[in-house]
């Protein structure tokens, strides 16, 4: 089944942990929503299992800086 995602963030962990982007969609400049061949259950442990990653907590900080640009 597949499972797409907008949040790169997530996209690149999924592709870190070894799943290839089965298909794309284009959204825009800059934005792209990523399709993987994933379960229900696969996609919500991987969720689960980025939630509590070390890099959500990267992806926190990034935001923040990129927000005092605004």
């Amino acid at each position: 089944m597949l499972q797409g995602s907008t949040d790169i963030w997530f996209t690149s962990y999924l592709m870190h942990k070894g799943h290839q982007i089965t298909k794309f969609d284009k959204l825009g400049r800059g934005k792209v929503k990523c399709y993987f061949d994933l379960t229900d259950e696969q996609w919500a442990g991987f969720k689960l299992e980025f939630n509590n990653s070390e890099l959500i907590k990267f992806k926190g900080l990034v935001e923040q800086v990129k927000d005092l640009s605004f």
